[in-house]
């Protein structure tokens, strides 16, 4: 394991790497990005979402966005997902970096009265799987680094359908990891998405290049 500290605006992070666990034992580009996005209320400000529900898919065992979600305190609900390989680690990253404001819980939240209170859950999810035991749709969908098997790209699309509908925000970070993966995801992509890429300087990031970048996605 590899301790690493990390500061989104605000918001004081420090998650364990698991190396050896999986391709998701580390942090990744993209999911920094992401962070510091959501941390930027200039370009996602956290009134605009009380009570709402956010899901991450392919959250890794460090799941920097969903906790900067969780630290943001505006959401009724943050689930992060992954694989079950992951979810140990990814557990203990979640435990130790959850704010007051938060409860780690077990089973769904009920979608009653907000309490105020952002509840975290952590679930098992493989994206080829049913995701209707997430309850969705979803107002939030958040997707980090997660563009390097060619063979997942299509059965990710797919899940990213099935979490939300139109109204969703989709938040999607890139990075490329793989260049076939990379041009299997965006050629199948306007089948389920259009997108628009964010300015890196609207939310404070130094200028990249065409491999790493915030898009906004909608569902068609």
């Amino acid at each position: 394991m590899w301790s690493r500290p990390f500061e989104f605006g605000q918001f004081k992070l420090r998650v364990e790497e698991a190396w050896g666990e999986s391709i998701g034992g580390t942090v990744w580009e993209g999911g920094v990005l992401m962070a510091r996005y959501l941390s930027c209320n200039a370009v996602f400000p956290k009134a605009a979402f009380e009570g709402q529900r956010c899901i991450e898919i392919g959250a890794g065992v460090t799941a920097l966005p969903s906790l900067v979600a969780a630290h943001l305190g505006c959401f009724r609900e943050v689930v992060i997902t992954d694989v079950d390989e992951c979810l140990e680690a990814l557990s203990d990253n979640v435990a130790a970096n959850l704010p007051a404001n938060c409860k780690l819980d077990l089973l769904q939240h009920s979608r009653g009265a907000w309490d105020g209170i952002s509840h975290v859950r952590i679930e098992e999810l493989d994206w080829q799987e049913d995701v209707r035991f997430l309850e969705p749709p979803y107002d939030v969908l958040l997707v980090a680094d997660v563009v390097y098997v060619v063979e997942l790209m299509e059965p990710l699309l797919k899940c990213m359908a099935a979490l939300s509908t139109p109204r969703t925000k989709v938040i999607f970070a890139y990075y490329e990891r793989s260049a076939a993966a990379a041009r299997e995801f965006w050629s199948l992509i306007p089948d389920y998405f259009t997108w628009q890429k964010v300015p890196d300087a609207s939310y404070g990031a130094p200028p990249h290049a065409d491999n790493l970048g915030i898009f906004l996605l909608t569902k068609v």
